[in-house]
């Protein structure tokens, strides 16, 4: 790979995940959703194979269960009455629809079947 790229995805894969909903676990989920992206070239050039990177899907299936389930518990608590557009604000449901969206772009890219 050009420009030095081997390094930097080999330094990825390297690191500790961080999982969600831990400090950090944004920054993390976004930066691997990237690397997919330039591994196929931001979706050019498709499938991905999940055996080439399985640590990496595996990390993204596990954000998108951890968004999906903020999503559900975030909307009931927004759904109550008073609660404040502040505390709505601070609520994970803030980031979660491009958060899901960035997830399952990476995942329907495989071209694999999944076992989970």
């Amino acid at each position: 790979i050009y420009y030095g790229i081997g390094r930097v995805f080999e330094e990825v894969a390297r690191r500790p995940v961080v999982e969600p909903p831990l400090p950090g676990f944004f920054d993390c989920f976004y930066t691997l959703t990237h690397v997919v992206y330039v591994l196929n070239c931001f979706n050019g050039h498709l499938p991905n194979r999940r055996s080439d990177h399985a640590w990496l899907y595996a990390y993204l299936e596990r954000c998108l269960a951890f968004w999906l389930r903020e999503v559900r518990r975030d909307a009931a608590a927004a759904a109550r009455p008073g609660v404040s557009s502040a505390v709505v604000s601070r609520l994970w449901i803030a980031e979660a629809v491009d958060a899901i969206a960035e997830s399952v772009d990476c995942l329907l890219g495989l071209g694999e079947p999944t076992d989970v």
